[in-house]
Order: C-alpha cells, then structure tokens, then sequence
C-alpha cells in the first residue's frame, strides 16, 4: 500500500509529551513494588530506549 504523500510521520509528529512520558514512566519503573529488582530494570531500559527512539526521530536521525 503506498503511503499518501501528505501523510505525517506519526514518530516525528508525535506529542512532545509523549516523551517527558517515557522518561517519567522509566524512572517510575525503578519504584516498583510488584516486580523484581532484574524486571524493574528491564522496564526502565525499555522506556529510556523508546524515549531515545522518539527523540532521535524527532530529530531527523535514523
């Protein structure tokens, strides 16, 4: 299917929000009651490389 040539980028697009978001919910992660120390950490580095991903593409940077 071929995209529409007007058609936004929705990761370039996106909510500057959506990033403070992903930085919050990292450090969030680390707080964790429910989880183990090892899975507490494996959701913090999640949220941190998807908050780098939103910014380098915001950015241009691929």
């Amino acid at each position: 299917m071929r995209s529409h040539s007007r058609q936004r980028d929705l990761v370039r697009h996106s909510d500057p929000a959506k990033l403070e978001a992903y930085k919050a919910a990292a450090e969030a992660a680390l707080r964790n009651p429910f989880e183990t120390p090892d899975a507490c950490e494996r959701r913090r580095q999640y949220y941190l490389a998807e908050a780098a991903r939103l910014e380098q593409a915001r950015r241009g940077v691929r």
